[in-house]
């Protein structure tokens, strides 16, 4: 049996636009532990990528003001987490 914790983070107080970001997870297995970054403000938007481990992917620029975040990991390791690195244009 697979244990799972969820958590949400919403940020209301802007308008997030062509996201430039750089996330980068540490010391994480791509099957147990990986952020998903959707060009939209839901899990069914379009997929601008899926990453894991210590080499952060390039720049990942959003198309519009949303950008949808999951984090999934499991109890087998527990390590850092993961850093994302964004930029907010006006």
């Amino acid at each position: 049996m697979e244990n799972k914790i969820q958590f949400s983070l919403k940020m209301d107080c802007c308008s997030i636009r062509n996201v430039n970001s750089s996330p980068k997870l540490f010391g994480s297995l791509p099957r147990y532990d990986f952020i998903e970054i959707r060009d939209g403000d839901n899990e069914n938007a379009d997929l601008l990528g899926k990453h894991c481990g210590n080499i952060a992917p390039p720049t990942i620029t959003s198309s519009g003001p949303s950008v949808y975040i999951k984090f999934t990991s499991d109890y087998a390791r527990q390590g850092a987490g993961f850093s994302l690195r964004y930029e907010i244009y006006k």
